[in-house]
């Protein structure tokens, strides 16, 4: 039996749970278990850390929720590559949901995805330059308000209150430019197409900037993902 053990926030366990079931071809999805290890810490809840899966995928596999900390990285070497090279025989554990995912008439307009109470990846200033890059007519999305009125109080603001309908509004957007992120990436499993532009790391200046990790896995799928361009 193969043990799949993720951990975080939406986009990480997509991520997670994808570089892990890219390598097991052989295996049907009886004998595969997806591990949702939400121990708690300081700064998540055990809900938070819960299954987030079951938004966007059906699963053939058993799913369950432990009381650990093991997880399986997507910021190494390889990763994106494995997920992008697999991504039939990540399906046959986790089928998407397109019924929830895909919306009838896509939103036709920019969006920007600003990340504030989470990870503060990029400065107001940084935010600024890709919101320009964006455009007037751009919606922003975003777990910080203040901190995107501070950045253009002019531009409409999502008032989505689930973080799963800014993920799918998005999804079905025109472009995305945002930071690197795995809550924007996790969409190109779904979607290899999406175009998306994402600051550089000089543009990642704020107090938690982007990671290295993240910038590895990004310029990996890009080789696969060929509408996604860096700054």
């Amino acid at each position: 039996m193969s043990r799949i053990h993720v951990r975080g926030l939406m986009g990480v366990q997509i991520l997670q749970v994808a570089v892990g079931l890219s390598k097991e071809s052989d295996k049907d999805p009886n004998d595969c278990v997806i591990c949702i290890n939400n121990e708690k810490t300081k700064s998540l809840s055990s809900e938070k850390l819960s299954n987030q899966l079951h938004h966007v995928f059906d699963a053939r596999c058993r799913v369950v929720d432990i009381d650990c900390m093991e997880k399986t990285p997507y910021w190494v070497e390889g990763a994106a590559t494995s997920i992008f090279e697999n991504r039939d025989n990540i399906f046959k554990f986790l089928v998407p949901r397109t019924d929830m995912i895909e919306k009838l008439f896509p939103i036709q307009i920019p969006a920007v995805h600003i990340r504030g109470k989470d990870k503060n990846v990029a400065s107001v200033e940084s935010c600024k330059k890709l919101l320009a890059m964006a455009g007037s007519d751009a919606i922003i999305y975003t777990d910080d308000k203040e901190k995107a009125k501070e950045v253009s109080p002019e531009h409409q603001v999502s008032q989505n209150e689930l973080y799963i309908d800014d993920w799918i509004d998005m999804y079905n957007s025109a472009i995305i430019y945002a930071a690197p992120s795995a809550f924007i990436m996790s969409m190109l499993l779904f979607n290899p197409h999406k175009t998306m532009v994402f600051m550089n790391e000089d543009m990642c200046d704020g107090e938690y900037p982007a990671s290295a990790g993240d910038f590895l896995f990004l310029r990996e799928a890009m080789k696969f993902c060929s509408n996604v361009s860096i700054l």
